[in-house]
């Protein structure tokens, strides 16, 4: 069987005699992370039962491509540089992410009008952010607040200072990272990603005493 990655258009060839035959399957595409979905029929075998062993059409082999039911986090990564995209992909698989690329404003747009994310990591390659960038920073500022505060947003540029809360509020985003932290992602994301979680609960408890509050409706 062949497949097409929609994340990054690579092609694989899956060998006939690996497939389970029943109900749905997926693999995860090992050069981007986009999850390939496949409809199967006429078997009692399920998907989490196989490895698989896919080929390129020019018989190159990828080996322990394994089937995927899991539901995993996702992370919408824009990253035209290369290098910066394996070793981000390379962290937030470390962390069980689901790692998805995003091209421009339509793509992350498409994603979101039938799923949601927990993490979107931006990209700059250079001084001056490209056109395609700026628009799907345009769009995360478009989303409602209450989606908008569910999505932890990571922009990492030249000099991005993720201890600079003021800079990351300038750029309407949740953490401002800068190429060397790439080496260490694995271990602050998670940190940094709770204490964002941590600050809304004590905001909404915040809220909830102000409106059981006689005369202090916040909301």
């Amino acid at each position: 069987m062949d497949i097409t990655c929609q994340g990054c258009g690579n092609s694989y060839t899956i060998r006939d005699d690996k497939l389970p035959l029943q109900g749905e399957a997926s693999v995860v595409c090992p050069l981007c992370g986009e999850k390939i979905k496949i409809s199967l029929s006429d078997t009692n075998k399920t998907p989490s039962q196989f490895v698989e062993e896919l080929s390129t059409p020019d018989n190159t082999t990828i080996d322990n491509f394994e089937l995927d039911e899991s539901e995993a986090k996702i992370a919408l990564v824009y990253c035209p540089q290369e290098e910066a995209w394996y070793e981000i992909t390379k962290s937030l698989k470390q962390l069980n992410f689901n790692v998805k690329k995003i091209r421009s404003a339509a793509d992350i747009a498409g994603r979101f009008k039938f799923s949601s994310c927990d993490l979107v990591l931006l990209f700059q390659n250079g001084p001056e952010p490209e056109p395609a960038l700026q628009e799907i920073h345009q769009f995360l500022n478009s989303l409602e607040p209450d989606r908008r505060k569910e999505l932890f947003v990571a922009y990492l540029h030249l000099s991005g200072n993720r201890y600079n809360n003021l800079q990351a509020f300038s750029y309407s985003v949740d953490i401002t990272l800068n190429p060397l932290d790439l080496a260490s992602l694995v271990e602050f994301l998670p940190r940094a990603m709770k204490q964002k979680e941590q600050r809304y609960k004590i905001v909404e408890e915040c809220i909830k005493e102000a409106n059981a509050s006689p005369g202090t409706a916040l909301v």
